[in-house]
């Protein structure tokens, strides 16, 4: 057996499994999507057993898929250790990589990291809202909206986000001003396309304000949607502490609570002992607790 060939099929399948999806997968890996499912289709071939199938909510792992996405998983992580390792030992001012979802990654923590010291540590943002392969070193640190589940990592809540409805004040001007939740049937929205394994509970909160047919444009990115309202399409969902005081946009029903999402900074177990790591997520944890009343809204 070419243990070679087995990995990268197994880094393939990690890489789908985890993203529910072959497109996002391969991006991750910089290859294309049609050469991630040859490669999980020949991992499927040597193993004999159907790993994925292709639903409604993404690609799926089977249950002998599951079994072998967690032994990939320890491959990975192993994998991982060694290269932090490595890394650790070959360089004076050691890389730390941070994955942060883009509204955060974009228009919060860019100005607040710039007013912090952290010497002796080069810093790498990892901005999107997919998940972090941290066995494949992709990052140390990730602050997310959910809650990881690998025994491997270790978690803590950082704080909590509140979110709010908002509109271009040109598009309540020719359409009108909802006063009522129940008004918002009439108007225009903009909403998510729906790539990931769940849309978040915000997100799901919006959809069920209108018809479908209500929601003239949708968006992949969560950024986009904002600048799409701003554009003037309609009413959107978007975080308060990024944009509550935008002059471009104008807080609907502030009355309205929609579901807020915690924020989860998590690492690797086997880097608790890494000090440029720690120093990093200390930083990172005093920036949210200090500002954790304004993001909640």
């Amino acid at each position: 057996m070419n243990t070679s060939l087995d990995w990268d099929g197994l880094r393939v399948f990690l890489a789908v499994a985890e993203r529910r999806s072959f497109s996002a997968g391969a991006r991750s890996l910089n290859i294309s999507q049609p050469t991630a499912g040859r490669r999980v289709e020949a991992l499927e071939k040597t193993l004999g057993v159907r790993l994925l199938v292709r639903q409604n909510r993404g690609a799926v792992p089977t249950p002998v898929g599951e079994q072998v996405l967690a032994e990939a998983r320890r491959m990975a992580e192993g994998a991982g250790a060694a290269l932090r390792r490595a890394s650790g030992e070959q360089s004076t001012s050691p890389i730390v990589r941070v994955a942060v979802t883009e509204g955060l990654g974009t228009h919060w923590l860019p100005s607040r990291l710039a007013a912090q010291r952290i010497d002796g540590v080069r810093l790498e943002l990892l901005v999107d809202n997919a998940t972090s392969d941290f066995g494949a070193r992709e990052a140390d640190i990730a602050l997310r909206l959910f809650k990881p589940k690998q025994p491997s990592l270790v978690t803590r809540r950082v704080a909590t986000l509140g979110f709010g409805l908002f509109a271009a004040p040109s598009y309540l001007a020719s359409r009108g001003t909802p006063r009522r939740l129940i008004e918002l049937r009439r108007h225009q929205h903009v909403g998510v396309v729906d790539r990931r394994p769940a849309v978040s509970p915000p997100l799901q909160w919006h959809r069920k304000l209108a018809p479908k047919e209500q929601f003239v444009v949708s968006s992949s990115s969560l950024l986009s949607m904002v600048e799409l309202a701003r554009a003037g399409f309609g009413i959107t969902v978007a975080t308060l502490a990024l944009y509550a005081g935008d002059e471009g946009l104008t807080r609907v029903l502030p009355g309205a609570r929609p579901p807020r999402l915690d924020v989860w900074l998590t690492t690797h177990g086997d880097l608790r002992r890494d000090s440029a790591v720690m120093r990093v997520a200390e930083v990172l944890t005093t920036l949210f607790k200090t500002e954790a009343a304004a993001l909640a809204g």
